[in-house]
């Protein structure tokens, strides 16, 4: 068991604002990092916070690093095993709130709590349809969702609208500080072996995991069409996933050794989105699209399809297209045009075209807005709840 206490931690009688995290994943996504953001920062605010994952996730590891409460569940807490010994630690800790950051976590968090008396929260991000919309009826008592799309889909589910919150993803600027453009442009020249004086490449960036809800293989068509008008650009595509393979055939079958490459995982990536001069995520769903807060934040101009939650980012902003480039998701040729007309621009249009985006997100995203809302959704239901 991974386990790692930060000092000054409150016993279990001295405070009703404590709370469990519960993560399943093993992998690192966008839930995972409002997670991270989320246990962080209710920490700093004066929440007791425990937060129970598998112990060999990157989940479990960032946390400890910087001295968060940490218990690693055997497998992916998934198993009697680990519903017994998740129970036995909601019994030990005592908290009054246990959220749950994903399906699965839902589902065997309920499962381990069974007949606890506890405040049960859920965090809903996709704008997929609910299987079990019952299981959340029954075992929720409020669904949190990252954008009005996924609450959309909530509702679909039956879900009443008075059990679910709507609070938007935050972005944490300490962890983008650390980015460093000079740096991320060297790591991806060495990704293509591209000597240091070839600095005239165009480097074209995705993040995201690689699944189809993110568009990944739209992309590569969209860039196969463009690439022999613009013979200095080049797409990087981070993340790792279920279509790895697939993806990497594709890039073959489209002529695109050489041009395109899978970066995987990478824990440096927000070097390589510094280092880039344009950003581009083409879902075809999403429940908000943290990756675009990033590379706004970080000053990139950016290509984003409108699917699900992606709309939302930009609301009140009356002209849209100075900050950012918005296509319809699943249509490939609007996403060749919009390409075709970023890759026309000069290197001063997009860094204008860039800042412009780092102003507005500036203005719009911080994860100390989103811990603040939750924790005020948290105190709420803690009151309406009392036992």
């Amino acid at each position: 068991m991974v386990q790692s206490h930060p000092q000054g931690a409150r016993s279990p009688t001295q405070s009703t604002r404590r709370i469990v995290l519960f993560s399943s994943q093993v992998t690192w996504g966008g839930g995972e990092e409002q997670l991270r953001l989320l246990a962080e920062g209710l920490a700093n605010s004066g929440w007791t916070v425990l937060t129970a994952a598998p112990a060999q996730s990157r989940l479990a590891r960032s946390l400890a690093e910087v001295g968060q409460a940490v218990t690693a569940l055997p497998g992916r807490g998934r198993n009697p095993r680990a519903w017994w010994q998740f129970r036995r630690i909601l019994r030990d800790f005592r908290p009054r709130i246990l959220w749950m950051n994903d399906p699965h976590a839902i589902l065997h968090g309920l499962v381990a709590a069974f007949g606890l008396r506890l405040v049960r929260v859920g965090a809903r991000r996709t704008i997929f349809p609910l299987r079990s919309g019952r299981l959340y009826r029954w075992g929720l008592h409020c669904v949190v969702c990252p954008s009005r799309a996924s609450a959309a889909a909530c509702q679909a589910a039956g879900i009443a609208s008075s059990r679910i919150a709507v609070i938007h993803d935050g972005v944490d600027p300490r962890r983008l500080a650390t980015a460093d453009k000079q740096r991320g442009r060297e790591k991806l020249r060495k990704l293509f072996d591209l000597s240091p004086e070839a600095d005239s490449v165009v480097f074209i960036l995705h993040v995201g995991k690689l699944t189809p809800a993110k568009g990944q293989r739209d992309l590569l068509e969209a860039f196969a069409a463009v690439a022999p008008a613009f013979p200095g650009s080049l797409l990087v595509l981070v993340g790792d996933g279920e279509e790895r393979c697939a993806l990497e055939a594709h890039i073959h079958a489209l002529g695109l050794d050489g041009r395109a490459l899978l970066a995987g995982f990478r824990e440096d990536v927000l070097d390589l989105m510094a280092g880039a001069d344009l950003f581009v995520f083409p879902s075809r769903q999403e429940g908000l699209g943290g990756a675009v807060m990033e590379a706004l934040l970080l000053g990139l101009p950016v290509i984003a399809s409108t699917a699900g939650g992606i709309p939302e980012l930009f609301e009140g902003l009356q002209d849209k297209s100075s900050v950012v480039r918005l296509v319809p998701p699943d249509d490939v040729t609007a996403l060749r045009d919009a390409l075709a007309q970023s890759l026309q621009l000069d290197p001063s249009a997009r860094c204008g075209w860039g800042e412009r985006a780092r102003a507005y997100a500036c203005e719009r995203f911080a994860a100390s807005r989103m811990v603040e809302q939750t924790a005020a959704l948290l105190d709420r239901l803690t009151r309406e709840n009392a036992h």
